[in-house]
């Protein structure tokens, strides 16, 4: 998208330069050149621009790809401009680019006339009708792109502060390697420091729970863990109604809201799951990331592995020392492996971050080259219109009429750029949107603010240059003309 609008950029000041392109064929043909000659002539020009922005660009990327590598954790190489496949590209790219600048030229000459040309009588209405559709697309890339920011924007902010359903913030991970120690021994000595409140040993935890039960009495994916007595009051997870599990609780389990309600079951008292009675209802919390929904869960007595410590707010140095030394003191060569449950769930929306990093720098892009073709136009607009300028204001017209007067045409097609690009935002970030189970509302005020901002951009980019005409001494301006 961004190659297609620097195309179109480059289409419309080529557009822009009508008139001096027009006088420059009229002067070469007056003088004998022939269609070739100033076809081969325009060729040349176009190359030469390329060739320097290419030797430009390669520095560009060559001082670039770390930051690309960093950024999306990938190992790119200057060698890979060297490979057959985007050697084929760029010239496909040159291609494409040549007969897009060449089409203003080809038509320009089709209908060129030199008793016109000696006449002085240039039309330049339709020129400017396609000025205005390119600026247009121009403004609803911008419009798309700065819309599409803000909502990747607002989806990665509501999924990292989203009530879990449990306290994920000063809570770690450990995961303890089958028969390194005994689990509940090194739990309890672990509570020994007063930093540590709390403590669970279970098989399985939020963000990564993979066991499940089937069976031919349900059709759905029923998901299964082991949990001790400390599990819940350790994880923040509320008990709704009835009883915790306890070590006594063999045949006994606890299941999540969104179980019963798969179950069918209305009331969770004497109902059985897979031979066990269901002595509790959890709140439903999320066990995987915010791209899925919460599924049915059920929770039995078992001590394994997987160990969750709470700490107090703010105090984790010297509980972490402890945990290490008691680690090291039951162990031996075993390699000790942690996380903190809110750094692993954010890391789940990596993939997004790095895409709102992009986009960012991918809008700014865009930006930038929509902010060159406006000010080529406004360049444009300002001269083609120096003696209107000038007769205005002989007769009164103020600085800000006449600024309106230039501006008028931008804010015109920010207006119609806006209801272009508003629909194929929605539907885009809409489908976007379904990659999670839950999201963010596509707020009006996104589009709003979208918009906006594009008519502020533009408006900055054009305005110094309309204060410039808008300013200039009439009389200059009609002695020029």
């Amino acid at each position: 998208m961004i190659l297609l609008l620097s195309v179109v950029n480059y289409v419309n000041y080529i557009l822009s330069l009508h008139l001096k392109k027009h006088n420059e064929i009229g002067i070469k043909k007056t003088n004998g050149a022939g269609q070739y000659h100033i076809l081969t002539s325009f060729l040349s020009d176009i190359l030469l621009w390329i060739a320097l922005a290419f030797c430009i660009s390669l520095v560009i990327v060559k001082l670039s790809i770390p930051f690309f590598n960093h950024l999306f954790q990938v190992q790119l190489q200057i060698e890979l401009l060297y490979s057959v496949p985007f050697i084929i590209g760029c010239l496909l790219v040159l291609a494409f680019v040549i007969l897009f600048a060449c089409i203003p030229l080809l038509m320009m000459l089709s209908k060129f006339n030199v008793q016109s040309f000696l006449k002085n009588k240039i039309s330049n209405k339709r020129n400017k009708r396609h000025v205005s559709i390119l600026s247009i697309f121009q403004l609803s890339v911008s419009i798309l792109l700065i819309t599409g920011l803000l909502v990747l924007q607002k989806q990665v902010a509501y999924v990292k502060h989203k009530d879990l359903g449990f306290v994920d913030n000063t809570l770690l991970y450990i995961k303890i390697p089958y028969k390194a120690l005994n689990y509940e021994s090194f739990k309890d000595e672990l509570l020994k420091h007063p930093t540590i409140t709390n403590a669970t040993l279970s098989g399985g935890i939020p963000g990564q729970i993979s066991s499940s039960m089937i069976s031919k009495d349900w059709s759905f994916t029923l998901y299964s863990m082991d949990i001790d007595e400390q599990f819940l009051s350790t994880m923040g997870i509320e008990l709704i109604d009835g009883s915790n599990i306890s070590r006594n609780d063999k045949n006994n389990c606890i299941v999540n809201e969104t179980a019963l309600k798969a179950f069918g079951f209305s009331e969770y008292k004497e109902k059985k799951v897979n031979g066990m009675n269901i002595i509790g209802i959890v709140k439903d919390f999320n066990f995987a990331s915010l791209h899925q929904a919460i599924q049915p869960m059920v929770m039995k007595f078992g001590i394994k592995g997987d160990l969750s410590v709470r700490f107090l707010d703010g105090d984790f140095t010297s509980g972490m020392n402890h945990i290490k030394k008691t680690w090291e003191s039951m162990t031996s060569n075993v390699p000790f492996e942690y996380y903190f449950y809110d750094f692993w769930f954010d890391s789940q929306y990596k993939k997004e971050e790095q895409l709102g990093y992009a986009c960012t720098i991918f809008s700014i892009i865009a930006i930038i080259i929509t902010c060159l073709g406006l000010w080529g136009q406004i360049i444009y607009i300002s001269i083609s219109k120096t003696k209107e300028i000038g007769i205005r204001k002989i007769n009164g017209a103020k600085v800000s009429e006449v600024m309106t007067l230039l501006n008028l045409d931008f804010v015109k097609w920010v207006a119609i750029a806006f209801v272009v690009a508003s629909p194929i935002a929605y539907y885009a970030m809409n489908k976007w949107l379904e990659n999670f189970a839950y999201k963010t509302n596509l707020s009006w005020w996104i589009f709003a603010l979208a918009g906006l901002l594009t008519l502020g951009i533009a408006l900055l980019t054009v305005s110094w240059q309309s204060w410039k005409a808008a300013t200039r001494n009439p009389v200059e301006a009609l002695r020029y003309e």
